[in-house]
């Protein structure tokens, strides 16, 4: 993967790693659930001056569930809701990922107890070998510390709610 992401700033301004991610997605779309391809591809999920784009969200809250069943409780899956206040601070989103298969938190050393994860740069998704989807977002608080949340699962939702004008 890793079209986005690691993507010098010279190949996000030009559009070409853009344009290699939309090649690279059109590849994996029957692999996708449909809304998890439609989230992805929207018009505005990279248009910066669209208030629904993530980009320069904040991390509001991030939840680990362990939801069970069974006579024992002894059947398991892990839920990750992400709850993230939008760059212009009119609504939340929240992402919700079902049936996790991994999940790693990336924060540099270089952040310090006053410093956030910082806003939302960029993001990108992907396959695994197993088919399951993978969610990458790359954050930045400053030069040297750009923390980073990669998230595998079988599901993936997306919604928005507006906050109350002031």
């Amino acid at each position: 993967m890793s079209f986005l992401v690691n993507a010098s700033e010279e190949e996000i301004i030009s559009g070409a790693a853009y344009a290699a991610y939309r090649r690279h997605l059109e590849t994996i779309r029957p692999n996708l659930p449909t809304h998890v391809y439609e989230f992805t591809v929207a018009d505005w999920h990279y248009d910066f001056s669209d208030h629904r784009c993530p980009h320069d969200a904040w991390i509001e809250k991030i939840q680990i569930e362990e939801l069970s069943s069974g006579p024992r409780h002894e059947v398991r899956k892990t839920r990750i809701t992400i709850k993230l206040l939008g760059a212009h601070h009119d609504r939340i989103f929240t992402l919700v990922y079902d049936d996790v298969v991994s999940y790693a938190i990336d924060v540099p050393q270089a952040m310090t107890a006053t410093i956030s994860h910082g806003d939302w740069i960029i993001d990108e998704i992907g396959l695994s070998a197993s088919k399951a989807i993978v969610h990458e977002i790359k954050f930045w608080c400053g030069p040297d510390a750009s923390p980073t949340l990669r998230i595998e699962s079988r599901d993936l939702s997306f919604s928005e709610e507006m906050l109350p004008a002031d």
